[in-house]
């Protein structure tokens, strides 16, 4: 979290709206993918979500990140899996992690 992010949420109130939170999701995806070192990013916001979250909300969302979010989901049915190694696709059946 960066020291701006901190000021900005501790300086606005803790309550939150609903409609605050309606993209929620997709702008803690969109930081995350756009920052320097996105898993330490994403580590980050895990850690301190409670804190950031205010900061989380107010982030103006790119339409290309949503729009993309959302085609993925249409391609990827709810409760599937689907794992992908530099674009081309692999069988999870023929994967064994412990070899």
């Amino acid at each position: 979290m960066t020291f701006r992010d901190y000021l900005l949420s501790s300086s606005i109130s803790d309550t939150l709206d609903v409609w605050e939170l309606k993209d929620l999701g997709h702008q803690t995806a969109q930081r995350i993918v756009r920052a320097s070192d996105p898993l330490q990013s994403m580590q980050e916001i895990n850690q301190n979500f409670p804190s950031i979250v205010s900061s989380l909300s107010r982030m103006k969302l790119n339409e290309s990140v949503k729009e993309e979010i959302l085609a993925n989901q249409r391609m990827i049915p709810p409760g599937k899996s689907l794992m992908a190694l530099n674009g081309a696709l692999l069988n999870i059946e023929d994967i064994d992690l412990f070899l």
